[in-house]
């Protein structure tokens, strides 16, 4: 039964990433272990939790009864399942490094802490050691003594997944998917493992590996063993109340790294009062945040009208584009893994209402599915989401560390009818064809055209933003000076054309007082009359 008020969680945050995935983290945990009847939403910035736990009762199931996840990655390096390479004291002459025997026994502090949880006889722990028992008897079966690649990766992961629980078969389904080999000639199996973008590369960003990281973090708030002294309880405590109800307490952080999910936590230049700093997490931040992403589920899809073998959908997620946000530049678009455009709403949801919500991740553009920010900012307002959402919080995982990715917050998109974005589908092949010509991925576009591209595009958010008349008629002064850039660079011939039938603009345009819009001047149309456009785009049916 619900609790007769809301419970703030002020910890839980739409930016960074980390905050958000922890208030996904707690609704799940409560609803699946604590109170199935549990319902969460966002209201000013924080999320609030609905359910028969009040502060203290929801303190004390994350200390005392909150079972983790098996979360676990053997087909990494760094996961805890391989011994390092033994090193004698003597060194090589030549390099002056330790010499290799060959022999992998040493262990690491990855392997301790796996054996760590293995041996424990806490109940909370039962599913993990489960869990690592069958990785090892799968390693063990396939001779692996060291983390594999290429075809062998992908048929441990295969084979991990036939063999674990469905617990664990989730959290596969959150960092990597089986999808058809481009050149299953050339591998031992006709699939290849793919990465969805929340979880870096199966698991890891650059050398930290996440199950590790999370193993590690969790004996630091859970006795293993059990019998833990009363100052490592109450400093869990003090971490976990600092996580979910907010605010800056002294030894609630501990030298660990966060990942791309919190920059400001990351480390490095310009970090702290010095000239660089160490990556500091609170424990229990990073365990719930882990546990969140598990709501995130990548599946294989076939999508026919892009002719592709196989694709990789993720929940709310699109190709990146370099427009909209102040720093925007086309490295970010070019070289960036994906966007996240996280969902926010307002009235309490219950965790199986959202898991259909992240189960579907519509967004749609007329009949096809977003497939960059521009597309899913239309579809934010035109109404290509699911209802009852508020807005969308947009995520770039750009390169902002030298080549480490951060999950950058761009901008917030507010859930909102616009029907003058509704004019957009008119042209939504021209303007496709257009990124294709002088997007980042094109191979040297003329600047000119790129820069027409960058200026649409611009205008296309501010239009989608404010529903207004100057919005619209700056969208079709853009397309105007797009097409003229084109016209100078390529043959303007049908193909590089806007459409010569658009039922939707041309009323814009011929209607003007019905819409507000001003004279649009000719030398932003491709150097035509106002009267010659509007018969190009309308045809010569159209009356003067």
């Amino acid at each position: 039964m619900s609790a007769p008020y809301p419970l703030t969680l002020a910890g839980c945050t739409p930016v960074p990433l980390a905050h958000y995935l922890k208030a996904l983290g707690i609704l799940r945990l409560v609803a699946e272990q604590a109170d199935p009847a549990a319902a969460g939403c966002w209201q000013r910035d924080m999320f609030v939790l609905h359910s028969s736990l009040d502060r203290d009762a929801l303190l004390d199931f994350f200390l005392h009864r909150y079972q983790p996840t098996p979360i676990l990655a053997p087909w990494n390096g760094g996961s805890g399942f391989y011994f390092q390479e033994e090193k004698l004291k003597e060194k090589d002459p030549l390099t002056g490094k330790k010499i290799k025997t060959g022999k992998r026994n040493q262990p690491t502090a990855a392997t301790r802490i796996v054996d760590a949880i293995l041996k424990s006889s806490s109940p909370r722990f039962a599913g993990f050691r489960s869990a690592i028992s069958i990785a090892r008897s799968v390693l063990q079966r396939r001779g692996l003594d060291e983390a594999p690649d290429g075809g062998a990766k992908n048929e441990l992961i295969s084979d991990l997944r036939g063999q674990w629980p469905d617990a664990v078969v989730a959290w596969i389904d959150c960092v990597t998917i089986l999808v058809n080999a481009d050149t299953p000639a050339t591998t031992t199996a006709s699939f290849k493992a793919a990465f969805p973008p929340l979880l870096g590369t199966g698991a890891n960003d650059g050398n930290a590996d996440f199950s590790s990281n999370f193993m590690q973090r969790l004996c630091e708030v859970i006795p293993v063993p059990e019998e833990a002294p009363p100052d490592d309880l109450a400093k869990s405590r003090l971490c976990l109340d600092a996580a979910v109800f907010g605010g800056t307490v002294a030894g609630s952080k501990t030298k660990a790294a966060i990942g791309q999910f919190f920059p400001g936590s990351a480390g490095g230049p310009n970090n702290c009062a010095g000239f660089s700093g160490d990556s500091f997490v609170n424990p229990w931040d990073f365990i719930l945040m882990i546990e969140g992403a598990l709501l995130f589920a990548a599946a294989a899809v076939r999508r026919l009208e892009a002719g592709e073998e196989g694709a990789l959908a993720y929940p709310f997620s699109v190709r990146p584009t370099a427009a909209g946000y102040a720093s925007s530049a086309g490295e970010d678009e070019a070289n960036g893994r994906a966007e996240l455009w996280l969902p926010l709403w307002h009235n309490p949801v219950t965790l199986t209402e959202l898991q259909t919500v992240f189960g579907e991740a519509r967004s749609q553009v007329g009949s096809r599915p977003a497939r960059n920010a521009i597309d899913f900012t239309r579809a934010a307002v035109t109404l290509g989401v699911d209802r009852g959402l508020s807005s969308f919080q947009r995520y770039g995982f750009c390169q902002r560390n030298g080549k480490n990715y951060f999950a950058t917050p761009l901008e917030r998109v507010v859930v909102r009818r616009n029907a003058r974005a509704d004019l957009l589908s008119e042209v939504d092949a021209w303007i496709s064809r257009l990124r294709d010509k002088a997007g980042p991925t094109a191979k040297q576009p003329p600047a000119s055209v790129s820069r027409a591209l960058n200026q649409l595009e611009g205008r296309i958010l501010e239009l989608c933003k404010q529903n207004s008349a100057a919005r619209l008629q700056a969208v079709l002064i853009a397309l105007g000076a797009a097409e003229r850039a084109v016209g100078r660079k390529y043959a303007l011939d049908q193909r590089n054309r806007l459409p010569a039938s658009a039922p939707g603009l041309v009323p814009a345009l011929a209607n003007r007082s019905q819409y507000g819009l001003a004279r649009v001047p000719p030398r932003c149309r491709a150097g035509v009359g106002d009267r010659q456009f509007r018969r190009r785009l309308a045809g010569p049916a159209l009356p003067s």
